[in-house]
C-alpha cells in the first residue's frame, strides 16, 4: 500500500513539475522579451485530455510556442521540457499577425457545440449536443500592451461533421469559417512546416 502511495506521489510531482518548468521557461523568455520593450505575444499549446502519463518526460512531452513582435518584424521559438531552442524568424503573413488582422471577430467568436434540432413546436426547439471526455484543446494566449485574451478550441468541436444518425453539426459550416479556426490552421500548419523542415534548431 506504501509503495503503491508513493509511486502515485512521483507520479503527480513529475506531471506537475514538467507543466511548471514549461511555464517558467515561457515566463523568463517573456521577462526577457519585456526588457527590449517588446509587449505582444501569442502562446500557443496543443493539450490532450486522457493521454498517458510519461516516465519520460522528455519523450512525451508537450511544447508551447511563444510568437512576439519585435519593431516590424515576428518571430517564433519552440519551448519544451528538454531542449533549447533558437527563434525562428517569420514572414509577415503569420499566425500572431493574422490575430492583429482579425482580433476584433477572433476575440469574440465562439467555436459551438455539436448540435442539431431533434424537433420543434412552435417556437420550442429541442436540441440535441454532443460532447467527448477524451479530445484536444488548442489554447492561445495574447498579450498585447498589458491586456491578455485567453481562447481554447476543442479539437472535437471543431471537426465534428455527423452524428450517428446521420443529422448533420448544424454549426460545422459556422465552426469552419470562423476566423479562430483558421488562426488555428495558420499554426498548426507552419509548426508542422517548420517541424518537417527542421527548422527548430536547438542551441
Amino acid at each position: 500500500m506504501i509503495r503503491l502511495l508513493l509511486l502515485l506521489l512521483l507520479i503527480i510531482f513529475a506531471t506537475t513539475s514538467k507543466g511548471q518548468r514549461v511555464e517558467q521557461k515561457i515566463q523568463t523568455e517573456i521577462n526577457f522579451l519585456k526588457s527590449l520593450k517588446v509587449d505582444t505575444f501569442l502562446i500557443y499549446k496543443l493539450t490532450c485530455v486522457g493521454s498517458l502519463i510519461a516516465f519520460d518526460t522528455c519523450g512525451n512531452e508537450e511544447p508551447q510556442y511563444l510568437f512576439w513582435k519585435q519593431n516590424s518584424s515576428y518571430f517564433l521559438k519552440k519551448i519544451d521540457y528538454c531542449k533549447k531552442y533558437i527563434q525562428v524568424n517569420l514572414d509577415t503573413i503569420n499566425p500572431l499577425s493574422f490575430y492583429f488582422l482579425n482580433k476584433n471577430k477572433i476575440v469574440k467568436e465562439k467555436i459551438l457545440m455539436p448540435t442539431y434540432v431533434e424537433s420543434k413546436k412552435g417556437d420550442i426547439l429541442t436540441e440535441i449536443s454532443s460532447t467527448i471526455d477524451h479530445t484536444c484543446f488548442y489554447e492561445m494566449n495574447f498579450c498585447y500592451n498589458g491586456k491578455k485574451v485567453f481562447k481554447t478550441v476543442s479539437d472535437f468541436d471543431l471537426t465534428f461533421i455527423k452524428f450517428d444518425n446521420g443529422r448533420k453539426n448544424m454549426y460545422y459550416n459556422y465552426n469552419q469559417q470562423a476566423k479562430l479556426k483558421k488562426l488555428i490552421d495558420l499554426m498548426v500548419n507552419l509548426i508542422k512546416q517548420l517541424e518537417t523542415g527542421n527548422k527548430f534548431e536547438t542551441q
